[in-house]
């Protein structure tokens, strides 16, 4: 037969065990949200994307070089088109996960001329397109 103390003492540890457990619960699932809000955060535009255009220039095909402005979304990241030449050029988040700037729009077919892995400020490197790569900054 158990006594009061002893009844008492176990209905404590089991409310000590049930608040743990509690807190344990909240901490995982927390991180969890916390995981998948970085996720969000590194797989949505950069700021240096959500720019409203960009200024090509230096790029050896020079139907590239021009302005381009935000038209949409492609691949999760903002869609650019310069219709200041002959025919459009599209600035894109290609499907194999680099930025790149090619002659067709890229719902259509990607066909890349140029491409850069970082930011589109970092430095492009030529997939087809004619030498020298491109510069790109920022404008508006």
């Amino acid at each position: 037969m158990t006594t009061a103390n002893e009844q008492e003492s176990r209905t404590e540890d089991w409310r000590i065990t049930t608040i743990t457990v509690l807190l344990v619960l909240q901490v995982i699932m927390l991180w969890g949200i916390n995981e998948r809000l970085a996720d969000i955060s590194t797989s949505t535009m950069p700021n240096e994307v959500a720019a409203p255009g960009w200024l090509v220039t230096g790029a050896g095909d020079d139907s590239f070089n021009g302005q381009y402005t935000h038209v949409g979304v492609y691949n999760g990241r903002a869609l650019y088109t310069c219709t200041g030449g002959a025919e459009p050029r599209y600035l894109y988040w290609s499907s194999s996960g680099y930025w790149a700037l090619g002659p067709a729009a890229p719902a259509e077919c990607e066909i890349d001329e140029y491409s850069c892995t970082g930011p589109p400020t970092s430095p492009w490197t030529e997939l087809g397109g004619l030498t020298p790569a491109p510069t790109l900054k920022i404008i508006g």
